[in-house]
């Protein structure tokens, strides 16, 4: 995943291997991958506003971050479905055996101001919310979040940031 000390860690380049992997990949995200891997900069910024943005900026090797988003716009084995994710994306996808990750606003689930992104794995819901494995810090391998918290970490700044990258097995 190409992980730099300090900086955030984008799943692009992981997610373009997937389907080599046996996993039936599919991305649903309201996210321009070719506009991303030519200006990062000021994506973030339209996409998410002057504060967000200006976060993922600093917090990013942009040049890393570019290649991989480039690599990921090119496969031809992932689907990618260009909207903002739904709760009957993640209801529907889980029944039907996928596994999700999803980008969110770590803080809100702490009840912290500010912005700072983090990938979650959600493999299950109930009424009540999603159940996920939050890889840290700290680390909780079964965590129930409610809906409407849930969607307030999620939505973050606004419900275009709303994301699911999918995956389910299907061979080798």
């Amino acid at each position: 995943m190409h992980k730099v000390k300090g900086k955030y860690t984008f799943e692009y380049n992981l997610v373009a291997e997937m389907p080599k992997l046996g996993f039936k990949t599919e991305i649903i995200w309201e996210f321009d991958l070719l506009r991303l891997s030519t200006d990062p900069e000021n994506f973030f910024l339209e996409s998410y506003g002057e504060e967000v943005g200006a976060v993922i900026i600093e917090n990013s090797d942009l040049d890393i971050l570019k290649g991989d988003a480039r690599r990921l716009h090119e496969s031809e084995d992932v689907t990618f479905i260009q909207r903002h994710a739904t709760f009957e994306d993640i209801k529907s996808r889980i029944s039907e055996g996928y596994y999700l990750l999803s980008t969110i606003n770590q803080r809100v689930l702490q009840a912290d101001p500010g912005y700072a992104a983090h990938t979650i794995l959600i493999y299950g819901f109930n009424d009540r919310g999603v159940i996920i494995h939050n890889p840290g810090p700290p680390s909780n391998e079964s965590a129930e979040i409610p809906w409407d918290l849930f969607d307030k970490s999620w939505a973050y700044p606004d419900e275009h940031a709303r994301n699911i990258l999918a995956f389910k097995y299907v061979s080798e």
